[in-house]
């Protein structure tokens, strides 16, 4: 596996976390205070622009993530803002961030 410093946003790989019997699928590079971006309410890891990603993580850990039911993550799909926001909090807590910034 590469070390945290050689990923970028073309090689890193999906994770997932597991959360209340669904799984997020994630990526994570970089190093520095944790920054989740958020997507807009269809898309997926695969629409941020890598260079624009590889740009943040020189300063932050950039956390990307697929919304419940979208893409790579499991579960049904959210129907509310109050839904997608809690997926952003899920994440955070199962990745044991205490204080993140919330970007997107």
């Amino acid at each position: 596996m590469k070390k945290v410093s050689e990923l970028n946003a073309t090689n890193s790989k999906t994770l997932f976390a597991e959360i209340n019997g669904r799984k997020i699928g994630y990526r994570s590079i970089g190093k520095g205070d944790p920054i989740i971006l958020c997507q807009r309410f269809r898309g997926n890891l695969d629409d941020w622009d890598p260079a624009f990603l590889d740009a943040l993580s020189k300063n932050y850990n950039v956390i990307t993530f697929d919304y419940t039911g979208f893409a790579s993550s499991t579960g049904e799909p959210p129907t509310n803002m109050l839904l997608f926001a809690n997926d952003v909090a899920d994440l955070a807590e199962a990745l044991n961030l205490k204080k993140i910034i919330v970007g997107g």
